[in-house]
């Protein structure tokens, strides 16, 4: 008897101990990410209109990670655009308008994701910036001819939430809205030409301002 109960044992345990332990294939793993300490990313990003020729916003930025959920992203980036048209004015002249702006800034953000084994992964950031704006325009017609410049130079903060997906372990695929408030300084100077006389003005401003970005789009490159 003693035989057969120990033999029954010897079949009992192990199928008992096989069903109790959990099924590795039950749940999923996360998706291959480079989320983790030590890790450098490149990144490259984008918005507006991706195929106009005459706007452009976009930068690049270095990320360096401290742990899978922090990270710290050092970036500058670049907008700008160019305009010209034609039309005709109330007195019956054609005025000949050109503008264009560009705008440079640095930031730099503290960056923290919420769940980096997720399959997609939301994150938000937050850090200081600075940029220098710059627009001109012309306006020339049969008469006169007129021209504005403005310089603008800000500093402040800026937020964002984003969501990043991994197409491979060391590319992903990210968007994140965006926002800027902080204080600005600004020069603008005005002139006017025409038949015998001629006129400038200059003023300055300054104030806080907040406003949106939109939506960045962008390519991570991790190493």
């Amino acid at each position: 008897m003693k035989r057969v109960m120990l033999a029954i044992a010897c079949v009992l345990i192990p199928s008992l101990a096989g069903a109790a332990a959990p099924d590795s294939t039950s749940a999923p793993a996360g998706r291959a990410n480079s989320l983790r300490s030590g890790v450098w990313a490149l990144q490259f990003d984008i918005n507006g209109d991706l195929l106009s020729v005459d706007e452009f916003s976009g930068g690049v930025s270095l990320k360096r990670h401290f742990s899978a959920k922090s990270a710290v992203r050092l970036g500058i980036g670049l907008d700008g655009y160019t305009s010209s048209e034609e039309a005709e004015n109330s007195l019956g002249d054609i005025n000949d308008v050109d503008r264009d702006a560009y705008e440079v800034y640095l930031e730099m953000l503290l960056q923290r994701y919420v769940n980096p084994g997720a399959p997609v992964n939301f994150y938000w950031g937050v850090g200081p910036y600075v940029s220098f704006f710059h627009t001109n325009s012309d306006n020339v017609t049969e008469t006169q001819s007129s021209s504005s410049e403005t310089d603008r130079l800000g500093v402040g903060a800026r937020a964002m939430i984003g969501v990043e997906w991994f197409a491979a372990r060391e590319i992903s695929l990210h968007a994140e809205y965006t926002v800027v408030g902080g204080y600005f300084n600004a020069e603008s100077t005005q002139s006017v030409s025409g038949p015998g006389s001629s006129s400038s003005s200059k003023d300055e401003s300054d104030g806080w301002s907040f406003n949106t970005d939109g939506v960045r789009l962008g390519l991570s490159i991790y190493f």
